[in-house]
């Protein structure tokens, strides 16, 4: 079991990087490779950003697994060589708080852990992308704040658990934690 946290700016090259990164891997180990994709067609614009990527996820051989939330549910799917990537846990964190009945948000980090913590245990290769929105200015809300504590202690978590960690920008992956 090995978990890969990859995370940049908004348009930072860093789905692109994972997807690489897990095509080598899966070249090497021979694990199929899997895509677990958190968006939600809430728009046009997101819908055609969505059907974009799932037609070049098919021409790269991905099996795609589209689930927005309870991530866990899709650990039935997966076998222990293959190499999953989840794209991505801003968008995962949002669908938990905004699809679902509303919980405290203690419940739904600790949730979201053990979620990737059962996806992990059923893969051979766990890949998390996620946005670094800790640079951006801070709106003065509550609910942004809240959101930011939340994704920051997510991410502070799942580097503890990672093998390796890599902050991409400008399409340049720079690597945080681990060796080659």
């Amino acid at each position: 079991m090995q978990i890969v946290f990859i995370c940049g700016g908004v348009r930072s090259g860093k789905s692109r990087f994972a997807e690489r990164w897990a095509q080598q891997k899966s070249l090497n180990s021979g694990g199929t490779l899997r895509y677990v994709a958190t968006g939600v067609p809430s728009d046009s614009e997101m819908k055609s950003r969505i059907q974009r990527h799932q037609q070049d996820r098919r021409l790269d051989g991905w099996n795609t697994i589209e689930q927005a939330t309870d991530i866990r549910a899709v650990a039935k799917h997966i076998q222990k060589t293959d190499i999953v990537l989840l794209d991505c846990l801003t968008t995962w964190l949002n669908n938990e708080l905004y699809l679902k009945p509303p919980r405290k948000v203690e419940h739904i980090r600790s949730e979201m852990i053990q979620d990737i913590e059962v996806i992990a245990r059923s893969c051979h290769t766990l890949i998390l992308v996620s946005n670094d929105l800790f640079f951006d200015a801070t709106v003065d809300s509550e609910l942004v704040l809240t959101y930011k504590k939340v994704l920051g202690k997510i991410h502070q978590q799942v580097v503890e658990r990672a093998t390796k960690a890599f902050h991409v920008e400008c399409g340049i992956p720079i690597m945080m934690k681990g060796g080659k």
